[in-house]
């Protein structure tokens, strides 16, 4: 079974696959194989720049994995960017409304 970790910072993160490794019945250490990384140049917008999956786990659909992770984090990115741009006009526009020195505007 395939794990997938995400860390970001500001304006980059990167996906994580890890898998558990079995020898003779028994689990090993998780072992990363493979990951995706990506930018974030405005808080609109995610560019995917690299993905690899490691020698020797291609064929598993750990790419397919990572990047349909990145694709549901960007959706819920974009939600939340829209939302607050949203609030931002509500606001702005609520203030030149009710705001006294504005009122005549």
């Amino acid at each position: 079974m395939i794990t997938l970790q995400h860390k970001e910072t500001e304006k980059s993160g990167i996906f994580e696959a890890w898998m558990r490794a079995t020898e003779e019945g028994a689990c090993t250490e998780p072992v990363q194989v493979g990951e995706m990384t990506y930018q974030r140049p405005t808080p609109e917008r995610m560019i995917i720049d690299h993905t690899r999956v490691y020698d020797g786990f291609e064929g598993r659909g750990i790419a397919r994995q990572m990047v349909l992770a990145a694709v549901n984090f960007a959706r819920a990115l974009l939600r939340l960017w829209l939302i607050g741009s949203q609030e931002r006009r509500t606001m702005t526009a609520m203030t030149r409304v009710c705001h006294p020195l504005w009122i005549s505007l």
